[in-house]
């Protein structure tokens, strides 16, 4: 008989992720005097405001991850994805977002990117009705457009688009909304600046310079080794990940067409974001691919009770906080 560690209501849970974000503030290592993130406005600008001013960036990107995990807690629930409410997203979205070193004007541009992007996932399964709905569809692809304005590897997700739209059986009217809406935040942008007198293709250079320039250098996630804590996170969740998928490939015939589809949904996500990591090399990418695993995950322990789930969770947990407690004595 197992501790049952995953079941655990909505005030532990939160109560964990709090102590969570209190441990990732504590090895906060902000950066020394320059923008680490260049290139897209947005993102330019976060990273420039979390250099100016750390402390406040660095809580600012601590209630974007607990926001993220509770839009991924939502989308789980209100799909009924899983069996049975669970609030594990809570816990593990920011475990696996913060699972490298925290430097607020790095992850601050990155959270929120990630948030946009799942607020475009959100949406996009909104939009998955018999009814033809235009606005949650509209709404997906300009979020996720505008998150290319905060960070350009997430063009990556450009792709995703035709994928979401052939899952989720669309339209032409409705394939037609959501390139407007893909496109809308970059000729906004292109616009904006026109205005102050640059030429209109301004940002659309800067984009593809910029994402040239990241694709073509090898970042930190490659030009060092990960301590063994750090290692010890990522190795769960990948273990932890599998297990979750042979679980959706047992029950997969029993699921509704609504919960079947929308952990597709979140499988071509995840394939997607191993994309923008493999191709980016850096530690900030990891953040990506914390939302489509965060949401995977607990199709295992939702299934699954004793024991072995609860030594998985343990596993997890455990290589987050000795990562964490390492990382604070190591300041």
């Amino acid at each position: 008989m197992g501790l049952d560690l995953t079941r655990r209501n909505l005030s532990w849970t939160l109560l964990s992720a709090s102590a969570l974000l209190v441990s990732v503030w504590f090895r906060m290592v902000p950066s020394a005097g320059e923008t680490p993130v260049e290139g897209m406005p947005l993102g330019e600008w976060l990273s420039a405001a979390a250099v100016a001013r750390p402390r406040v960036a660095a809580v600012v990107s601590l209630m974007l991850a607990l926001w993220n995990g509770l839009l991924l807690t939502r989308i789980l629930a209100r799909n009924m994805v899983l069996p049975e409410r669970t609030y594990l997203p809570l816990v593990l979205y920011p475990a696996m977002a913060f699972g490298c070193p925290f430097d607020p004007a790095v992850s601050l541009p990155a959270l929120a990117t990630a948030g946009l992007l799942i607020r475009s996932f959100d949406l996009t399964i909104v939009s998955f009705r018999r009814a033809v709905r235009l606005g949650p569809l509209f709404d997906a692809s300009l979020a996720a457009g505008t998150a290319l304005l905060v960070w350009s590897p997430s063009v990556v997700y450009l792709l995703l688009l035709p994928v979401a739209l052939v899952l989720f059986k669309k339209g032409v009217r409705e394939w037609i909304v959501a390139w407007i809406g893909y496109l809308l935040p970059m000729a906004v942008c292109s616009y904006v600046y026109w205005g102050m007198g640059h030429s209109f293709g301004y940002v659309s250079v800067r984009f593809v310079e910029n994402l040239s320039e990241t694709v073509s250098t090898t970042g930190t996630l490659f030009s060092r080794l990960p301590d063994a804590a750090q290692s010890a996170i990522w190795i769960a969740c990948a273990a932890a990940t599998v297990l979750a998928l042979f679980t959706f490939w047992r029950r997969a015939e029993t699921m509704r067409t609504r919960a079947y589809k929308s952990f597709v949904y979140f499988l071509w996500i995840l394939f997607f974001s191993l994309s923008a990591v493999a191709g980016t090399r850096t530690e900030a990418g990891l953040v990506l691919l914390a939302a489509p695993m965060a949401a995977i995950i607990p199709a295992y322990f939702a299934r699954h009770k004793g024991w072995i789930p609860d030594l998985v969770y343990l596993s997890l947990a455990g290589s987050v906080v000795c990562y964490n407690v390492l990382a604070i004595l190591g300041r």
